[in-house]
């Protein structure tokens, strides 16, 4: 079976994980809000059919999603009773692990047979990694609602998300260890890369530097963020189409 993305499988949790919060177990929606990391008209919509579901078509057929999800919901109304909010995201991560098949925190990772062959201990070192992309996210993500301030929330929530990203890279990688490499790239591809690098560069037109002393040293923390980002995917395309010709 085709491996999902971490990150699908994340969403998949947080948002059955609220369903089952709100209509199950009574909780409120600004309860389930605040539990869970997203504003309380996303709850409404999720309530309502209006958003979320398509969400959870893959992830249903994960061996023992509606069970692990609803022992993590029953976790998560006891934190909410006691007013321990800066719990849930943590239970929550380690639910989508649980699902997704990696080993939890404290785990031993699994030595490498010598005897096999070289793609064992890609196959390991993946692993690993993944492992503690996933620990970073929920380290982080637990710090979401413990603070006051709007800007270091974004923050943290920007840091777990590039872990997060980076669990889906690492996976992908994982997927492809024992298959061959791709084909030759095509001139569609090229051409399309061409088109990507104009899109970024266009970005970087409209500077928001500017606005940085108005809001504080948290947002300039945040929209350095994003010039990183347009920095890094200028440099990665022009890499792409060099690898291209």
């Amino acid at each position: 079976m085709k491996l999902q993305p971490f990150g699908s499988i994340l969403n998949a949790t947080r948002f059955s994980i609220a369903m089952e919060l709100v209509k199950e177990l009574g909780k409120s929606n600004k309860e389930v809000s605040v539990a869970i990391g997203v504003t309380p008209s996303a709850i409404s919509q999720y309530v309502k059919g209006k958003r979320g579901i398509s969400l959870i078509r893959n992830a249903n057929s994960l061996k023992g999603f509606d069970k692990t999800v609803s022992d993590a919901a029953r976790t998560i109304a006891e934190l909410i009773e006691i007013n321990e909010y800066g719990q849930c995201q943590g239970v929550i991560v380690k639910t989508a692990q649980e699902l997704a098949g990696i080993m939890p925190e404290g785990s031993k990772t699994p030595g490498i047979p010598k005897e096999k062959s070289p793609n064992v201990e890609i196959r390991a070192i993946l692993t690993e990694r993944i492992k503690r992309e996933h620990d970073n996210a929920m380290y982080f993500l637990g710090f979401v609602q413990n603070t006051g301030n709007y800007f270091t929330r974004i923050l943290f929530r920007q840091i777990a998300t590039d872990s997060l990203r980076h669990v889906d890279i690492l996976q992908a990688l994982l997927e492809r260890v024992d298959k061959p490499r791709g084909g030759e790239f095509g001139k569609l591809a090229i051409e399309v890369t061409d088109e990507l690098l104009e899109k970024v560069r266009k970005h970087k037109e409209i500077s928001i530097k500017e606005i940085k002393e108005r809001l504080g040293p948290e947002a300039s923390l945040l929209i350095e963020s994003i010039e990183m980002d347009d920095r890094e995917q200028i440099t990665l395309l022009k890499k792409l189409k060099t690898l291209m010709k």
